[in-house]
C-alpha cells in the first residue's frame, strides 16, 4: 500500500511521539504489544493514555487477543511489524491480513489508527509487511534509517493518511 503523504523526522521515537500527539487524548486507550518496548509506555504515560496490552506469538500480535482488546475501544494500536523489541517476532502477511480482518469487524473503532514502528527497516531479513495493505487510510507506517545508516543519524520516514500527516507537519 502506498502512503498518501510522507514526511521525515528525527528518528522512529520522534515519529511515534508526534503521531501519538495527534491521535491520543488524555484518558484514551492504546493497544500495545506485550511484552513491549518500554519507551512506548513512557510516551503513553506522558499523554495520560492507558496502555492495553496484547499478547504476542512468533508472528506478532495474536488476533484473538487483539479482538478482546478492541472491546476497550482504543484510539490506536502501536506495533512493530518486524524484529519486535524485545521478542524479535516478525509479522507475516497472513497474520497482518488476520489482524486487519479483526480490526475491520470490531465495533466502535471507526477512528482507530494503526501506528507501525518499522525500526529495523533496511537491515531486517524479514519481509516488509504492513496492515496498510488491508487498511488503507488507517495506518501510519514509520520506517527508521538509524540502524541502516548509522545510530547517530536519527532519521525516519512517516507515511500515512494525508490529513493526519499534514497535522503532524503543521504541529512540527
Amino acid at each position: 500500500s502506498e502512503a498518501e503523504s510522507i514526511m521525515v523526522v528525527d528518528g522512529a521515537l520522534d515519529a511515534i511521539s508526534r503521531t501519538l500527539d495527534q491521535v491520543v487524548r488524555y484518558g484514551d486507550r492504546v493497544v500495545v504489544e506485550s511484552p513491549g518496548f518500554p519507551p512506548f509506555l513512557d510516551l503513553l504515560d506522558l499523554l495520560g493514555a492507558e496502555a492495553v496490552p496484547v499478547e504476542l506469538d512468533e508472528s506478532g500480535m495474536r488476533p484473538d487477543a487483539l479482538a478482546h482488546a478492541l472491546h476497550r475501544r482504543p484510539v490506536a494500536i502501536l506495533l512493530q511489524p518486524r524484529a519486535q523489541n524485545p521478542t524479535g517476532a516478525s509479522m507475516t502477511a497472513s497474520r497482518a491480513a488476520e489482524l486487519a480482518r479483526v480490526i475491520r469487524s470490531a465495533a466502535r473503532v471507526d477512528d482507530l489508527v494503526v501506528i507501525e514502528d518499522d525500526h529495523s527497516g533496511l537491515i531486517s531479513t524479514e519481509g516488509d509487511v504492513t496492515l496498510g495493505t488491508w487498511l488503507p487510510g488507517r495506518v501510519v507506517h514509520i520506517r527508521s534509517f538509524s540502524k541502516s545508516h548509522g545510530p547517530d543519524l536519527r532519521i525516519a520516514a512517516v507515511g500515512g493518511p494525508r490529513e493526519l500527516i499534514e497535522q503532524i507537519v503543521a504541529r512540527r
